[in-house]
């Protein structure tokens, strides 16, 4: 039997990856004698849960420099630079 580091490595990376048919029963087999395993698990799906119900838009977008503003910039960098 896994134990529960294993089991925590395997609640971890199902999401990423399948797991194989071993690895599914010894995890299975595991939760089913581990409430501290059971409790992370459950912990991870609401983490999951909640992290899917971020929207994109909800983290804001860099500022944009305007073209204008962007050549100015370059202008005095080349201006610099010829003046060393």
């Amino acid at each position: 039997m896994i134990d529960c580091n294993e089991a925590t490595r395997l609640n971890a990376s199902a999401p990423e990856r399948p797991l194989t048919l071993g690895e599914r029963i010894s995890l299975t087999l595991h939760l089913a004698l581990c409430p501290p395993c059971r409790y992370f698990r459950r912990q991870m799906a609401a983490l999951r849960a909640a992290a899917r119900g971020l929207e994109a838009d909800a983290v804001p977008k860099p500022p944009v420099l305007e073209d204008a503003a962007r050549e100015r910039l370059r202008e005095r960098l080349r201006a610099a630079r010829d003046d060393t």
